[in-house]
């Protein structure tokens, strides 16, 4: 990845416990590779901060864009694909 395709999203601390399958299945399906992570305790979410080709390319220098994300479900209860939707802060 040459581009710097940065961007952050929170997702629940509960689905992070419950889901780590699923969890790793979405970022393999993003081609997310997390740069940093910290726990907002006062949300109950993970903040992932990290590169990925869903993701606009920022400037050196820039923070990173947020995203929400928007999983899809196959029919067998697993992830099968992973929307980003940029978030305007």
């Amino acid at each position: 990845m040459d581009k710097r395709n940065l961007g952050a999203f929170e997702i629940p601390i509960e689905f992070v416990e419950k889901e780590p399958e699923q969890l790793a299945r979405i970022f393999g399906l993003m081609t997310f590779v997390p740069v940093r992570v910290e726990c907002l305790w006062h949300k109950s979410v993970f903040e992932y901060i990290g590169l990925s080709p869903k993701f606009k390319e920022v400037p050196e220098g820039a923070t990173a864009r947020k995203y929400q994300l928007t999983c899809t479900d196959a029919y067998n209860g697993e992830v099968s694909d992973v929307t980003v939707t940029d978030v305007a802060t």
